[in-house]
């Protein structure tokens, strides 16, 4: 079992705690949570039990019966929620500058077993146009591939929205605008967003960690408040004693 930090409360990811290979007439788990976080309706619920049968959660309540017979976990001081998937890696880059070259990596890339093709749209003095982002979209999607783009500029951002992109890495400067476009065009968001104290872990001074997060929390109000589709992306770059 594997805890992440949140404050002061230890969270628990259920998948962690139920492994996928558990067989189906297993024995009933009851886990009795301190709280329990409802990702559909944003809410947090007190002194929950959850009850699993093989790899389904049967029932959540407050007042369930648990059977006699079912494998207790007490989990009644620490918080509870479903597990997470990390939609953020970072794949060895190649550099790819004319129309050729793009077209020879992605189908590189794709004949070598990727799934989706991963571009970095900024993060160095140029960036590439919409019309480029466009035509790296549809050469993946001859080949049934979507295309995640890095971005960290407004301007790497509005590109590769406009160009219909299927995610934003990062997206750390996001207008009303570039968001409203987002969700008209189904982009999600994969934010990465880092906790103050990894802020400060990868070499940030402690004052500036604090205003970097505090934009990091606005621009997903905002995103949420826009629609957008927000999608878990850790990007870790240092080790922080006790998060996950």
């Amino acid at each position: 079992m594997k805890l992440a930090t949140l404050g002061k409360t230890a969270v628990v990811l259920l998948s962690l705690l139920f492994p996928a290979n558990r067989r189906v007439n297993a024995q009933i788990i009851a886990v009795t949570a301190g709280t329990l976080i409802d990702p559909d309706t944003g809410t947090e619920k007190a002194k929950q039990t959850i009850l699993i049968d093989g790899e389904t959660i049967v029932a959540v309540g407050s007042e369930l019966q648990i059977p006699s017979d079912a494998k207790r976990i007490d989990l009644s001081d620490e918080t509870v929620l479903p597990g997470l998937i990390d939609a953020h890696d970072n794949p060895e880059y190649r550099f790819a500058d004319s129309r050729d070259e793009m077209q020879k990596a992605v189908r590189e890339n794709i004949y070598w077993g990727a799934r989706v093709i991963k571009i970095v749209v900024d993060g160095q003095d140029y960036a590439y146009s919409a019309d480029d982002i466009r035509f790296i979209v549809a050469e993946a999607a001859r080949a049934g591939r979507k295309v995640a783009a890095h971005v960290q500029t407004e301007r790497g951002a509005r590109a590769a929205i406009e160009a219909g992109v299927a995610s934003i890495e990062h997206g750390w400067v996001l207008t009303d605008e570039d968001l409203a476009l987002a969700k008209k065009n189904n982009v999600v968001l994969v934010s990465t967003d880092f906790t103050v104290a990894e802020l400060i872990a990868d070499g940030m001074e402690p004052d500036a960690a604090k205003r970097t997060h505090e934009k990091y929390v606005e621009r997903l109000k905002r995103a949420w408040d826009a629609g957008v589709e927000v999608v878990f992306g850790t990007d870790v770059m240092a080790d922080v004693k006790g998060a996950l």
